[in-house]
């Protein structure tokens, strides 16, 4: 889990898709975690060893339709959601489980492509990171600091193509080498965005690993 202590975890990680109609498709994907800390350097007012690793969420999921047809109109729908986890080992709140809704739309040509899309497009308010600590007097009591997830967020995407496919074939690829110490955790955060940003990219992040599909060329 980290250089303080030791822990063991185990999970299932699996996806699907349906091409339910000629333009249409339906995806899913759900990853299941089960994480336990076996031992602890340190000791708190609650016992850590024994409960759930900190940023483990039981579950994940992502589910979602999109559409493509032969005039190049596109959209996706999606939904996507965790379980409730510890912030820290050092206290014992955990955040609430939460779901977020995304969009996109858009137009593609040969080379050309224009989508507009939106990220929670709700503007659920739910909370990444969670800070236990006495800061307020007189007493300065121990009192949750939580820091808020992403907002709604929007925006217009243009990509041109400097060359023209002929031929078409998706793929899958999964992410999963992932560094344990927390040093690492802002990097990694800062691809996945980077990957969502990526025009033809389907992105779906589960607590072992995180799935690519799209185009070859693009996937790759």
């Amino acid at each position: 889990i980290t250089s303080n202590g030791a822990g063991h975890s185990y999970g299932l990680e699996t996806s699907a898709s349906w091409q339910f109609a000629d333009n249409w498709q339906l995806f899913g994907a759900l990853g299941l975690l089960k994480s336990e800390v076996d031992k602890y350097k340190f000791e708190f007012d609650e016992p850590v060893v024994g409960r759930e690793f900190a940023h483990a969420p039981p579950y994940t999921f992502n589910v979602g339709t999109s559409y493509r047809d032969g005039n190049g109109w596109m959209g996706r729908l999606d939904v996507v959601g965790k379980g409730a986890f510890y912030y820290d080992y050092s206290h014992s709140n955990k955040s609430e489980s939460y779901q977020l809704v995304n969009l996109k739309l858009g137009k593609e040509w040969e080379r050309w492509g224009v989508y507009a899309w939106g990220r929670n497009i709700f503007d659920k308010e739910y909370f990444t990171r969670g800070f236990y600590f006495g800061n307020e007097p007189p007493a300065f009591d121990n009192k949750l600091y939580t820091k808020y997830g992403d907002p709604r967020t929007y925006g217009v995407t243009a990509k041109y193509s400097f060359w023209i496919r002929n031929k078409t074939m998706r793929i899958t690829a999964d992410m999963s080498m992932y560094p344990l110490a927390d040093e690492y955790k802002p990097a990694i955060i800062s691809f996945i965005k980077e990957l969502h940003e990526v025009e033809g990219l389907e992105v779906v992040t589960n607590q072992l690993s995180t799935q690519m599909r799209g185009e070859f060329e693009v996937v790759t």
